[in-house]
């Protein structure tokens, strides 16, 4: 699997570009900003965009919880574009990049 991850000045991943062949790119976006919880704990707001212009919009502590959410997010509302097999085959994508970021 083929993506480019960036990261920030903090070393926080902040995007990852995935190229997909005969369709839009699929891109995710972390943002980072305090907890409204008060506890000193950092939230990450990830937003995962197959088409640029549409998105699954998650929030979590980590960029891993946000890959996770988002999968769930297309599970549950259908967010992914494409048919059956292009949307299944982009949430083992991001299955993928998850386990990488476990490493």
């Amino acid at each position: 699997m083929n993506y480019k991850a960036k990261t920030d000045n903090k070393g926080r991943l902040i995007e990852i570009h995935v190229p997909l062949e005969g369709q839009h790119d699929m891109v995710c976006s972390f943002n980072y900003s305090p907890s409204i919880m008060g506890d000193g704990t950092t939230a990450c707001h990830t937003r995962v965009c197959d088409d640029g212009c549409s998105a699954a919009l998650c929030c979590g502590r980590t960029p891993k919880q946000g890959l996770v959410e988002a999968i769930e997010t297309d599970s549950k509302h259908n967010v992914f574009h494409g048919t059956d097999e292009q949307k299944l085959a982009k949430r083992n994508i991001l299955r993928k990049i998850i386990c990488s970021l476990m490493d």
